[in-house]
């Protein structure tokens, strides 16, 4: 795993080749209030916490697709979450407390198989994709830009939002360039730069 005092930023660059995936075997913490990057060329692989003291975690993948492995999750303390994909985003927990949650795929956006719970906690989410979505929530405000359909069920009242098949994709391109020029902005004195592979 990976642990520093401030922020981290984790990167498996995009070159033409497919062996640009970035795969976390082991706990990733920035024991202060730093933020997390992590960023791959093609898929990102989450098989360990993502944890920070209130930072900003964001995870990029510019040409694949992000999963979760069961059992883990992504708590920044307060602080904001950003997931953007190019492909599909499969999900356990992501729980900023009461900061905000952005969420972008060119697919779809579900649950893990398997998993029970809520797959979003926080004070507002954002969830737009261009394919399905299906995922429970436990979120103050929550706002939902779908191509496909879509199903939400909210755990702290259970009621479930779903919709019919739209014509209005979502704005994939300019969410993903935020997400992206956020990753970009991470600096620090305390910074750890590579990639994760096993433990």
């Amino acid at each position: 795993g990976v642990s520093a005092g401030g922020n981290i930023v984790l990167t498996a660059g995009d070159t033409p080749g497919s062996g640009d995936s970035l795969t976390l075997s082991g706990l990733v913490s920035s024991t202060g209030s730093g933020s997390i990057a992590l960023s791959s060329g093609d898929n990102l692989l989450q098989n360990a916490n993502v944890t920070t003291n209130g930072g900003a975690v964001t995870a990029v993948s510019q040409g694949g697709n992000i999963g979760m492995a069961l059992g883990t999750t992504t708590s920044p303390g307060g602080g904001g979450i950003g997931y953007a994909a190019s492909g599909n985003i499969a999900l356990t927990s992501l729980n900023a407390g009461s900061g905000a949650i952005d969420l972008n795929a060119g697919g779809n956006i579900g649950s893990v198989p398997g998993f029970t719970g809520a797959n979003l906690i926080g004070g507002t989410a954002l969830i737009a994709a261009g394919g399905n979505a299906n995922l429970s929530t436990q979120v103050g405000l929550l706002d939902v830009k779908v191509k496909g359909t879509y199903s939400i069920t909210d755990l702290l009242t259970g009621s479930v939002t779903a919709n019919v098949p739209t014509t209005a994709a979502p704005v994939l391109n300019q969410v993903t360039s935020t997400v992206v020029a956020a990753t970009q902005s991470v600096t620090a004195t305390d910074t750890v730069t590579g990639s994760i592979t096993g433990t």
